[in-house]
């Protein structure tokens, strides 16, 4: 898994699912925009993404990065990657905000995550 690091965090405030934007920083490439959410089952991260219009005028949004799918669940290795950048994004949060973010324990079931 690669070396990475949680920078240029914008903390939102108390309210809403949305606590953060950051960027992820590997040393070599940055993916800004990622966003830590706290859902009923807690906290996870989202990639950034991008609005659009479709042919019916309505709104929508599309993924710009994206973790590996299998058959529609996420790799070991995505699933792994995905757990090690939340953890670093509740661990900076917290640093720069003192509140406690509590992480499930046990295994999480992955389809209620949006990517």
């Amino acid at each position: 898994m690669s070396d990475f690091t949680v920078v240029n965090m914008r903390v939102r405030g108390a309210k809403g699912k949305v606590k953060a934007w950051f960027t992820l920083s590997t040393g070599q490439y940055e993916i800004s925009d990622m966003r830590l959410i706290v859902g009923a089952n807690g906290p996870f991260v989202g990639f950034p993404s991008k609005e659009y219009t479709k042919k019916d005028g309505d709104k929508d949004w599309i993924d710009i990065v994206k973790l590996v799918r299998v058959d529609g669940k996420l790799t070991q290795e995505s699933y792994d990657l995905s757990n090690a950048i939340t953890e670093a994004a509740v661990a900076e949060y917290e640093r720069r905000t003192h509140e406690k973010i509590d992480m499930p324990e046990g295994e999480a079931d992955d389809s209620d995550l949006p990517f």
